[in-house]
């Protein structure tokens, strides 16, 4: 079975991906300093380090959803 796709829904989903990983670069930001008194500097780090190269493949379309429906036997 193939997957449909229409530009419609990758456009949805790709403002999705894009929304999300804006929002949670913009408040780890926001609440750095916060953050670093209750938990661990790699923890805070990694995320500011990485998330901006998820909002860029999700800026450029590289992201997408996938549901799996599955059924146990």
């Amino acid at each position: 079975m193939q997957a449909r796709r229409s530009s419609r829904t990758a456009s949805a989903s790709q403002r999705a991906w894009r929304s999300s990983y804006e929002r949670l670069t913009e408040e780890t930001r926001r609440r750095e300093q916060e953050l670093r008194g209750v938990i661990s500097p790699a923890c805070i780090d990694t995320p500011l380090d990485n998330l901006p190269r998820w909002v860029d493949a999700a800026h450029r379309g590289l992201l997408r959803w996938v549901v799996f429906h599955c059924r146990r036997s």
